[in-house]
């Protein structure tokens, strides 16, 4: 039985996939949701210390609803 860390770890890198695959989905601006989340991240920590794991996660998502949308503002 897998522990609640055990259960995080799994959704975090779940997460992490996501992003990468909407990457791949633009095929350019590889590690583009890494970095912005690691920039938002970064400015939390200054900003927001105790908000930065979930300011990192939702750079990774910040473009999610995108994913194969050619009406996407990077399209035109």
């Amino acid at each position: 039985m897998k522990t609640e860390i055990e259960y995080q770890q799994l959704i975090k890198d779940l997460i992490y996939l996501f992003a990468i695959i909407q990457d791949l989905d633009e095929n350019r601006k590889y590690y583009h949701a890494v970095r912005v989340g690691l920039l938002s991240e970064r400015i939390a920590s200054d900003m927001l210390p105790a908000e930065k794991d979930t300011l990192f996660f939702a750079g990774l998502l910040h473009d999610m609803g995108a994913i194969g949308s050619m009406d996407h503002i990077l399209h035109n």
